[in-house]
């Protein structure tokens, strides 16, 4: 039987061999029958320690980390999740990358690298309306995330957008709120985003698909973040 992207296949077995398959065999689960039943009291608590992580954050002002952190720490020691299943949702690819971009971000920041590229992209924007401002920030991370993770690109352009927004005189919040859109629009490639090599797979997308359906969507995005943006700071 010849299988091709975007067939959809029965399976049945048990659920840790189903799972084995399913990361080795690059197969997206679009739907589960599960005969297991549910555990209601394991379920509710699991979401009130998660709603509870969202009153902190919201009302007390509590940073999302830590709150978020010590909702998993209390699942944990509740054993409301199986151990072996807590350390398996862990995606330590991406926990190694973010403890290495970070310092990497902040040594671009400390050795005045951001600053020189700020005052090169200062000297561009100047005189520029503040839409044309923030959609060339915009522009600029969105380019940059092309190469880079996006992870790695709002880190390194962060520091970036805020000097480059003193230099220019606009609100550093309005920069980085750009900064933010730009590294969360990358529609051009399949590695700009996890999420967009997920599903190129399943889909049976080539490479050039990604820039030519995605190039209406990047200049759609940035017209509206720009403009958007400039409304509420300018």
């Amino acid at each position: 039987m010849r299988i091709r992207a975007g067939d959809q296949l029965y399976i049945r077995g048990p659920q840790s061999e189903l799972g084995a398959f399913s990361a080795s065999a690059r197969v997206l689960e679009i739907d589960r029958h599960d005969p297991v039943p549910t555990a209601h009291g394991r379920a509710a608590g699991i979401l009130a320690i998660f709603a509870a992580a969202i009153a902190c954050i919201v009302g007390l002002g509590l940073s999302p980390a830590l709150a978020f952190t010590g909702a998993a720490v209390l699942i944990a020691a509740l054993r409301l999740l199986p151990s072996e299943e807590i350390y398996r949702s862990i995606d330590w690819s991406v926990i190694v990358l973010l403890a290495a971009m970070i310092p990497v971000g902040q040594s671009f920041e400390n050795s005045g690298a951001a600053a020189i590229a700020a005052q090169w992209l200062g000297e561009m924007l100047t005189g520029l309306p503040l839409v044309v401002v923030l959609a060339a920030l915009c522009s600029v991370t969105l380019v940059l995330s092309i190469f880079l993770n996006n992870v790695a690109t709002a880190i390194i352009m962060g520091p970036l957008a805020i000097d480059a927004a003193n230099l220019l005189h606009v609100s550093p919040d309005a920069a980085l709120l750009a900064v933010l859109i730009g590294a969360s629009s990358d529609f051009l490639t399949p590695i700009g985003h996890q999420n967009n090599l997920l599903v190129m797979g399943p889909g049976g997308y080539r490479f050039s698909d990604y820039a030519r359906m995605g190039a209406p969507l990047v200049v759609a995005v940035v017209a509206c973040a720009a403009i958007t943006l400039t409304l509420l700071y300018g």
